[in-house]
This record gives structure tokens, sequence and C-alpha cells, in this order.
């Protein structure tokens, strides 16, 4: 998983709990012999092409985006 999202405080789950959930079902897609898909998110940056969203949290984050995001 990306740093922009295993850098931040999460909740109601934290960051390992995120982390251990999807490599335990990307290991059951391969048990399985389901297509486990990598995506790497990472846009402009002015994110002039960041799609707009209602959300809890703002994505552009004071002082920009932590290091290793993408």
């Amino acid at each position: 998983m990306q740093e922009g999202v295993l850098g931040r405080q999460l909740a109601p789950r934290s960051a390992d709990e995120v982390f251990a959930t999807g490599r335990a079902l990307a290991e059951r897609f391969r048990a399985a012999g389901a297509p486990v898909v990598l995506v790497r998110v990472e846009w402009a940056a002015d994110f002039a092409d960041a799609p707009p969203a209602n959300v809890d949290e703002p994505l552009r984050a004071p002082g920009g985006l932590p290091a290793g995001w993408s």
C-alpha cells in the first residue's frame, strides 16, 4: 500500500490493520486463482487532474502530500 495511506492516522482501523487486511485478502484471491490488481494513485503537483470529491478530510494536506505518497 502507498505511504499516502499507511502514513496517515486512520479510524476506525489503524494503518497496520488496513495493510494486514489487504494483504490477507490478496493472499486469499491468489490462492483461489482470482486476479489481484495493483493500482498506483498519483496526481499532478497542482492537483489539476484530481477528481473533485465531497470528503471528511481534504486530499490536499497542509504542506503538500507526504514523501513517498505514490
